[in-house]
């Protein structure tokens, strides 16, 4: 399980820590870096996967435009602390060199109680090694994290947990409904980036599996009975779906489908997959407020570990006030253009709400700017405290050394 994820010089999140449970949901004002934080995670998996400049290339961008610029480092460096299913504690840290595309300093430490941490794998520069290993020359060419290009069977089980838990990592934040809704080529484990890739995606389910979706599917749209893929030529596929009216059993051709039926397809689809983290950008858009119940329950019900962002205070409100408590973060940002974060019903005026009313209801009353003022006046008073502290604590020093 992944437990967090700092994310330093990346775009506008300048310094930041993202908490991730079994469920987070990410909320602000737009603009505040709901989307950046999505990128982020899914740049941290491409990472695992080593092919850097595809996923720049799929987004349009460069290299340069991972940069924050309220920062003067030239390396985008991050964390991530995990959890093995053993309940072993691991933490990975990267540095993340966009001229050579790869993190040319990378150190992975295994957190072991009563017991001194153990540092599994180093790397620096064109040097590195694993475990007790002696160290060794990189004699490869790779993008993104060295373990990207390392065999399994290097892998001490922890990490290759780990590695594989990164990779599983599946953002859904470019879905488009257009691309929902086109044939595809045959693919073997993947939808696309947008979705272009789902009616080839749907082919490979087969049996159990589809009777499963199917039958996930009719809580949303009772009338869906049965989808169908078709072979085209070259192997192309075109999905159609089946719905039952009365004695009358209709096929729709996907490019007349609606985008919620189409979303919520691509999104059990993946929620049923072999994914570690989901990731959904405004899980709400083209969904009929009367099924975002019956989509946030089985979400909740998924395995996997689920990050999505919303404006829908519906959505809120649908989520257990236990689970709100933990799971809601609010998103904001400074004058400066830094994007911060805090636990929502941790901020003291939120969570005296939560106390009287539901999530969602809360969420609705508050003015998401003032509150993000409030955050930044909260975070002015802990800067100076810190900043007291640590005078005090130097000026104790100088005292002892005189």
């Amino acid at each position: 399980m992944i437990e967090s994820v700092r994310i330093v010089n990346f775009k506008s999140l300048a310094a930041v820590t993202i908490p991730l449970g079994h469920f987070t949901c990410l909320v602000g004002m737009n603009g505040a870096g709901k989307s950046t934080v999505l990128q982020a995670l899914d740049f941290v998996s491409q990472l695992m996967r080593g092919d850097v400049q595809g996923w720049l290339d799929r987004r349009g961008w460069t290299a340069s435009d991972l940069r924050c610029k309220l920062r003067t480092e030239f390396n985008s460096t991050f964390t991530v602390t995990f959890k093995t299913s053993a309940g072993a504690s691991l933490v990975w840290i990267g540095a993340f060199n966009r001229a050579d595309l790869r993190c040319t300093k990378e150190a992975v430490v295994l957190i072991q109680p009563e017991k001194t941490d153990l540092k599994v794998l180093r790397s620096n520069g064109q040097i590195y090694s694993l475990g007790v290993r002696e160290s060794q020359s990189i004699a490869f060419e790779y993008q993104g994290s060295i373990l990207s290009a390392l065999k399994d069977s290097e892998l001490q089980p922890e990490l290759l947990e780990f590695r594989d838990a990164l990779r599983n990592v599946r953002s859904l934040e470019l879905l488009s409904p257009d691309k929902l809704r086109k044939s595809a080529r045959a693919s073997e484990h993947d939808i696309g980036s947008g979705g272009e890739k789902l009616s080839a995606y749907l082919d490979t389910i087969k049996g159990e599996r589809k009777t499963k979706l199917v039958m996930l599917l009719q809580k949303f749209y009772p009338a869906l009975v049965d989808y169908k893929i078709t072979s085209q030529r070259s192997g192309w596929k075109k999905l159609s779906v089946f719905e039952q009216f009365g004695n009358q059993k209709l096929e729709t051709d996907a490019l007349h489908l609606n985008d919620g039926l189409l979303r919520i397809l691509a999104v059990l689809t993946q929620a049923d997959a072999d994914r570690s983290l989901l990731l959904l950008d405004e899980l709400e858009n083209g969904i009929n407020q009367e099924i975002v119940e019956t989509l946030v329950d089985t979400l909740l019900e998924s395995p996997q570990q689920l990050l999505v962002t919303t404006h829908s205070p519906l959505l809120l409100n649908y989520l257990p006030d236990a689970v709100a408590r933990t799971a809601v973060q609010f998103l904001y940002k400074t004058p400066q253009g830094e994007t911060r974060i805090k636990p929502f019903f941790d901020i003291p005026r939120m969570s005296a709400k939560l106390e009287a009313m539901g999530p969602g209801d809360a969420f609705v009353d508050t003015d998401l700017r003032l509150l993000a003022q409030e955050c930044m006046e909260l975070d002015a008073q802990i800067e100076a405290v810190e900043r007291a502290e640590a005078e005090a604590e130097s000026k104790a020093v100088d005292a002892g050394e005189a």
